[in-house]
């Protein structure tokens, strides 16, 4: 066999990098990244509320696989297959009016157990699940359904994720509810450049909850 020239070994190097490259940031779970970007979380979350309520399941899955990268720090490669547990527990709840904890619980809870291994996280995946569903279902349930309300039912479920609680978070949490009030409001005429805004707003404070320099 003969030696390879200096340029050919340079191209192999090249793509040997590349492919570890694209490894990490397609296979490789970083860990619930705590350094999340607000406006990229805040994007995709806009867009899968849109998705969900036109009842676009594509859509939305696009936008959770996005989520799940970025927040939850699972690689692309697992978020695509979390994201058809997640997507079809959501879904699934769109269609139904009772009976949560039978059809809609045990597909959340498999996808917290799920991303609980892929991302390293230590919260007790059946926990977050019923934190999640519970202010899924205080959302549409009349008497129960307050930003302020709602809010603490988030909060909550911050609190198990992320092992705290502090102000920044419990303002993460109403910021978010409230902007789910305002698309309920608005309906097919929601004001989706205000909704992402909120959320921006949000999730800015949840970093700032959440921040390595802030964990004591």
């Amino acid at each position: 066999m003969k030696p390879l020239r200096k340029g050919c070994l340079v191209l192999l190097l090249a793509l040997l990098f590349a492919g570890a490259g694209v490894w990490w940031v397609g296979f490789h779970s970083r860990g619930l990244n705590r350094d999340f970007d607000p406006e990229v979380v805040a994007r995709a979350e806009t867009k899968m509320w849109q998705a969900y309520y036109a009842h676009d399941a594509e859509g939305l899955g696009r936008e959770l696989v996005t989520l799940m990268h970025e927040q939850l720090g699972v690689a692309y490669g697992s978020a695509v297959r979390l994201t058809f547990t997640l997507g079809k527990a959501t879904m699934e709840f769109g269609r139904s009016n009772a009976g949560y904890e039978a059809k809609v619980l045990p597909g959340l809870i498999t996808f917290y157990t799920d991303a609980h291994a892929l991302s390293g996280g230590d919260w007790d995946p059946e926990a977050v699940a019923k934190a999640e569903l519970a202010w899924w279902v205080a959302r549409r349930t009349p008497g129960e359904n307050s930003a302020e309300q709602v809010s603490g039912l988030i909060a909550k479920e911050y609190a198990l994720l992320y092992g705290e609680s502090n102000p920044d978070i419990e303002a993460a949490g109403l910021i978010r509810a409230q902007a789910a009030v305002l698309r309920d409001e608005g309906g097919a005429a929601a004001d989706w450049p205000r909704i992402e805004s909120m959320l921006v707003d949000s999730y800015t404070r949840l970093k700032a909850g959440v921040s390595v320099e802030g964990v004591k």
